[in-house]
């Protein structure tokens, strides 16, 4: 690329772009039409109309190439994820819920209304008054 135009535009080493041939002129012989970006590259290559000579250098450009990765292990370490206290959290409510299973059930008996299939754990049941 001549000087004069290398500030024109910026490409980095590596990436491909869409030239046209253009006929005149004696040092330049082609036109920049696109850069390539690497959605443009896996959008064509999904198409198969990516150039098989360009087939290794394009897969270098994907994200699991970028990553390190060949995108047959795609786990997650746990220390990337956020902490979570859902299973000791779940533990702890069958544990107190299963003591007051009793409770809920002499409370419902004693209602002479028609009777609920509903247990929903109530921290504050026992603080409640039980009589108004």
């Amino acid at each position: 690329m001549p000087s004069k135009f290398r500030k024109a535009i910026w490409i980095r080493r590596g990436q491909f772009v869409v030239l046209r041939p253009i006929e005149e002129g004696d040092k330049v012989k082609a036109e920049i039409e696109h850069v390539l970006d690497e959605e443009n590259i896996l959008y064509i290559r999904s198409l198969n109309k990516w150039p098989t000579r360009f087939e290794e250098q394009a897969r270098m450009m994907t994200r699991d190439a970028k990553r390190g990765g060949t995108g047959e292990n795609t786990m997650i370490d746990d220390d990337m994820l956020p902490p979570t206290d859902s299973d000791e959290y779940e533990s702890n409510e069958e544990q107190s819920t299963d003591g007051e299973e009793g409770d809920i059930s002499d409370a419902d008996s004693d209602d002479n209304g028609p009777e609920t299939n509903s247990h929903q754990y109530n921290p504050n049941r026992d603080k409640a008054p039980t009589s108004i």
